[in-house]
């Protein structure tokens, strides 16, 4: 009797185990890079990739059992990433973030007066705009563009706030900004690449343009601030 020969789609121990061993290393590995490297046919690769149990969530492979907990219970999309970093950490070697909220709190100084919070998905090597902070609506037009001032209509609208440009507080102002709220698929989050790739980054950096003067010989004694005479003198 001759036994059967091996199909010719059939993978061998050795070569499955080459498969995984990338996606083990590297959770952020993309599939077509392992196909690429070990000579396999990509849809081959996604196949163990599947059979192993790993599923793509954003930018990182992640395997079912982490899901089966998350699933478990009901989250909003900011607990979701939360909880899943927890168990399949996004940041590892490569440090990529899916970030929602971003929260600034000043120490003995007021908020800057014009600046732009910025994002890079490279690793520093590029960066562009989350969101634009200015004084004035003419601040935000002449710093940032017309468009700035338009309301958010896109997952990806990039929009000028003068909320939080005031100089008083003279010290400890705080300037929360949520990347979420207001967009189009807020509540879809994971329906949307787009909101998806907005969100994500690999290093975020406050880009300082205009500084808020103290004016401390023109403020009121009205204001009633107690650091005013300090940081005047200082």
């Amino acid at each position: 009797m001759f036994e059967d020969e091996p199909r010719s789609n059939r993978l061998d121990t050795d070569k499955v185990n080459a498969i995984l061993e990338k996606i083990e290393r590297d959770r952020h590995i993309h599939s077509y890079h392992v196909a690429e490297k070990l000579g396999f046919d990509h849809k081959t690769v996604l196949t163990q990739f599947k059979k192993a149990g790993y599923t793509k969530k954003f930018d990182a492979w992640v395997h079912t059992s982490s899901l089966k907990e998350i699933n478990n219970e009901s989250y909003t999309h900011l607990d979701f990433l939360l909880k899943l970093n927890e168990t399949e950490p996004f940041s590892k070697d490569n440090h990529e973030f899916h970030v929602a909220y971003v929260f600034v709190r000043m120490g003995n100084s007021p908020r800057p007066g014009v600046w732009a919070l910025e994002k890079s998905t490279d690793y520093g090597k590029t960066y562009k705009p989350w969101q634009y902070f200015a004084d004035s609506p003419q601040d935000c037009q002449r710093y940032f563009g017309k468009k700035s001032l338009q309301p958010i209509t896109e997952d990806d609208s990039v929009i000028c706030s003068t909320e939080y440009s005031k100089i008083v507080p003279l010290e400890g102002g705080e300037i929360p900004i949520s990347l979420l709220n207001y967009r189009p698929s807020a509540n879809k989050y994971f329906n949307s690449s787009v909101l998806q790739e907005w969100t994500r980054a690999t290093n975020v950096r406050l880009r300082f343009i205009r500084t808020k003067n103290l004016l401390g010989h023109l403020m009121s004694v009205a204001r009633q601030d107690p650091t005013v005479t300090r940081r005047v003198r200082g």
